[in-house]
């Protein structure tokens, strides 16, 4: 059953990347000595800068294409990247472990940051996103962290952290998804699915078994941050809860935007589009808009 799972997820997924080239999003291949890293490009109409969306664990970059429809229409160009191991992206071939999902994301990074853009990075995707702005700084215009993960825990408290990921049955992935959303909706059931097939994937249960403290953020990496920074942390969010948000609260610059809308969870953007990139366009309005961002690509 769990291959069947696997295998509909996919079809799911590559039927949902067709649709999308109808409308001008293309796939385009990052080559790296670790493998493929894949993502989706769409051109937009506006004049805003350029977006890079990061996905959580689990996910891919085709889950945020409601959120593209809606950055395209303001945005020079939307980009949302697979991480290893995720979507269609390889899994590293020296594994899940810190190692190579670092080595694989910083030589991709050249290429996913080509031009000054902002980044947008949940979950996990915040916790690569604060990487690739340490690295890459003068790429990043602004960065737009939603219940970013990486705060430095406990050995104890990251294992009971991890536990949470671990979905066998109907019942953990429906309770996942209330963990995880702020509100009961039509597509809870969906979802719920979802996550199961999803989080039984097996380069998804590597990274899960490798993640440890050492692929956690410290305060220097936060605090050493330059550029414009939103926080966005719904108040619903069951899954990253208090000690996770308090430690971004504390280290990040004084600089940073916090805010913690209500009715929203882990990913806002499944609860409200507009209740969620609203906030995301308007910190991208005030952002200097410096040359070489013309969303050529």
């Amino acid at each position: 059953m769990t291959r069947f799972r696997l295998w509909l997820m996919a079809s799911i997924d590559a039927l949902r990347r067709l649709w999308w080239r109808m409308f001008g999003v293309r796939t385009h291949t990052l080559h790296t000595s670790q493998g493929r890293l894949r993502y989706l490009e769409a051109k937009g109409s506006g004049l805003l800068p350029p977006v890079l969306l990061i996905h959580g664990l689990s996910s891919c970059g085709v889950d945020w294409e409601w959120v593209i429809r809606k950055l395209r229409r303001r945005c020079k160009r939307v980009r949302a990247v697979d991480l290893p191991g995720h979507g269609w992206s390889d899994e590293p071939k020296n594994g899940m472990g810190e190692d190579a999902m670092r080595e694989m994301l910083t030589e991709a990074s050249e290429g996913l940051l080509d031009i000054p853009q902002v980044v947008v990075g949940n979950s996990l995707g915040g916790l690569v996103a604060v990487r690739a702005a340490g690295t890459l700084p003068d790429r990043v215009l602004g960065l737009v962290l939603v219940s970013p993960a990486g705060a430095s825990i406990p050995q104890a408290d990251l294992e009971t952290l991890m536990a949470r990921f671990d979905i066998d049955s109907w019942t953990k992935a429906r309770d996942f998804v209330e963990h995880c959303m702020g509100g009961r909706t039509w597509l809870h059931m969906g979802l719920t699915w979802g996550v199961r097939a999803r989080l039984a994937h097996p380069s998804v249960r590597a990274l899960v078994d490798a993640f440890s403290t050492k692929n956690l953020l410290t305060a220097d990496e936060l605090s050493s941050l330059t550029m414009p920074i939103l926080l966005y942390w719904g108040q619903d969010d069951e899954i990253l809860d208090g000690p996770h948000l308090d430690f971004y609260r504390t280290h990040l610059p004084e600089h940073a935007e916090i805010i913690t809308p209500e009715h929203m969870g882990h990913a806002p953007f499944m609860d409200s589009v507009a209740g969620f990139v609203d906030p995301v366009l308007d910190f991208c309005a005030r952002l200097p808009s410096p040359t070489g961002c013309d969303g050529a690509g």
